[in-house]
């Protein structure tokens, strides 16, 4: 039985038709297809899918306020989280005693770059010490877990690309999601790769950065790592396919089918008519999923996150069994 939790709607698509180089060739062969209505959902008691339940109210003050919890991570003791409505990182204690915030005020002002917003954020650990990553303008940015900087290095083009904290298989094998293949004026990208001894061993999903210049595109695809060291999950921007990457190759796992209603156009990754346009069409299409996120394999429990603009923080969580 799979079970498959469906917080608050997101999207993608089928088919990627536009190869602009020769990839890497995607093992389907063990795909299993999901036909999931959202309106057909029916209820349950929390009790019938967790052994244990603990609640831990997170500390309210002038300071910890925020919208909505956009991610969480677990850093030592404490919880980290990201609020997409202030653009902030909060840190709470696992009791939920508030720690401190990280937002705008302190990441340095570069006059250079216009946008210096950031939209998440990771958890490496350098020498026994946990540090927040965040990415802005030109720079990383490395917080330790009381919010103070511990160090900025800039980022770096694809040829200097240091490797140490990518994800990593058992085996020491690197997934790059965004390896540049050279080829002149038209360098090709490949949203992941498959690297082993600094060398290449398999790529998949050709861009060219033209090719999606002037489009509101967030992300290219996300990899999830579930607490296998020779699995993650990996997901595509505007596709509803859950895919599963080793240290060889990329798997499709998983084809998930929604209704007409909740569905992108079949073409809509490469019709130029939407090209620029995708925050029209969504507010347009409210029901329609723009993202697929969060893959989660626990036992064989399926979980993802699917979200539509009509999605609001006071929707209950869906959780799909098929």
């Amino acid at each position: 039985m799979l079970k498959f939790a469906l917080s608050s709607l997101i999207i993608c698509i089928f088919s990627y038709g536009h190869a602009v180089a020769q990839a890497s060739k995607i093992d389907s062969t063990g795909m299993v297809t999901l036909r999931i209505d959202p309106n057909s959902a029916r209820g349950a008691a929390v009790s019938q899918f967790f052994d244990e339940v603990i609640f831990t109210p997170l500390e309210t003050t002038k300071e910890s306020l925020f919208g909505s919890i956009n991610s969480l991570k677990i850093a030592g003791d404490n919880y980290v989280i990201y609020d997409w409505e202030t653009k902030a990182v909060l840190i709470f204690t696992k009791a939920g005693k508030y720690v401190a915030k990280i937002n705008a005020n302190k990441i340095e002002k570069d006059p250079k770059v216009k946008d210096q917003s950031f939209y998440g954020f990771n958890i490496k650990k350098e020498d026994g010490q946990v540090l927040i990553e965040i990415s802005s303008g030109k720079q990383i940015y490395y917080f330790d877990l009381t919010a103070k900087l511990v160090k900025k290095v800039p980022i770096v083009k694809d040829k200097q690309k240091d490797y140490t904290n990518y994800k990593k298989f058992s085996d020491g094998t690197i997934i790059d999601q965004a390896f540049l293949e050279e080829s002149g004026k038209d360098s090709i990208y490949y949203n992941v790769s498959i690297l082993k001894d600094g060398k290449r061993v398999e790529s998949y999903f050709p861009y060219r950065t033209a090719d999606h210049k002037g489009d509101e595109r967030w992300h290219g695809g996300r990899v999830y790592d579930y607490g296998n060291p020779d699995e993650y999950l990996f997901v595509k921007n505007f596709y509803y396919n859950i895919y599963k990457l080793t240290a060889k190759k990329l798997s499709l796992a998983y084809r998930i089918l929604f209704p007409a209603s909740n569905s992108l156009p079949m073409d809509y990754d490469t019709n130029p008519i939407y090209k620029g346009k995708g925050y029209d069409y969504y507010e347009k299409n409210r029901d329609v999923f723009y993202d697929l996120a969060n893959s989660y394999l626990h036992f064989n429990n399926l979980y993802f996150q699917v979200r539509n603009w009509n999605w609001s923080r006071d929707e209950k969580k869906l959780l799909y069994i098929t």
